[in-house]
């Protein structure tokens, strides 16, 4: 076995070095180095949805969510506490989700305690599974804010601890915080507040024109399946 001397390994290093060094200089501001710290959550066995709220009980700030589904009594009390505290609570959440009924009960709570909600409308959905709080914390994967999401459904939470990311996340929200658009083409309307109507017996929702695509004749959701989620994504 050869071994390299302490030279080499001092040359080799030194080059190293000298490539990271041309490669920073060239990229200048646009290279990132980050450091951030990451934990994943599965459920329904790690309860992913009680280490976020956790996140929420510690916030200084702010607290901006950018959610599908927000059902869960778990998070309603966290922010409407996170609001007494004085921290700015912000919640972003789509417009076919207005017809839950646990849903309208979570916002209509959220709104009493003055916290601030936006409803997208665009032909798309708010798909978005985010938190962001006090440009330190960003939070993202697959769980919808509800109890279903945090006991009975098979999903991740990653709770990312990285002022970088936290503050590109913040943008984000505030992009669709800002946005007035109703469609992406942008056509400006009042975004708040506007409740889904729904069309008996043809298998849609009808939301300004938009078809929802979660609610098909002869789906599961539409004949009223077994167990605890009512929605597309459970409550």
């Amino acid at each position: 076995m050869i071994r390299s001397s302490p030279l080499q390994l001092s040359t080799l290093w030194l080059r190293g070095f000298a490539i990271w060094l041309l490669a920073a200089t060239a990229l200048g501001p646009n290279l990132e180095v980050s450091a951030a710290s990451v934990e994943v959550w599965y459920g329904p066995e790690d309860r992913p949805l009680e280490h976020l709220v956790r996140m929420y009980d510690r916030a200084q700030r702010y607290i901006f969510i950018a959610v599908y589904g927000l059902t869960s009594p778990l998070t309603v009390k966290a922010l409407v506490e996170a609001k007494r505290r004085g921290v700015d609570v912000r919640v972003v959440t789509d417009r076919e989700r207005l017809e839950d009924v646990k849903q309208q009960t979570a916002l209509s709570t959220l709104r009493e305690a003055g916290i601030p909600i936006k409803i997208n409308r665009h032909d798309g959905l708010m798909h978005l599974k985010q938190a962001v709080i006090d440009d330190e914390i960003n939070t993202n994967g697959s769980m919808n804010q509800t109890t279903s999401g945090n006991r009975y459904n098979d999903e991740r939470l990653d709770i990312i601890r990285d002022h970088a990311l936290a503050v590109k996340a913040r943008e984000k929200f505030l992009s669709l915080w800002k946005d007035t658009s109703d469609s992406r083409s942008g056509k400006s309307r009042n975004v708040e507040g506007k409740v889904a109507t729904h069309v008996h017996g043809r298998g849609t929702l009808k939301n300004n024109g938009r078809r929802n695509r979660h609610c098909r004749r002869g789906s599961r959701w539409r004949r009223g399946r077994v167990g605890p989620g009512t929605g597309p994504e459970g409550d």
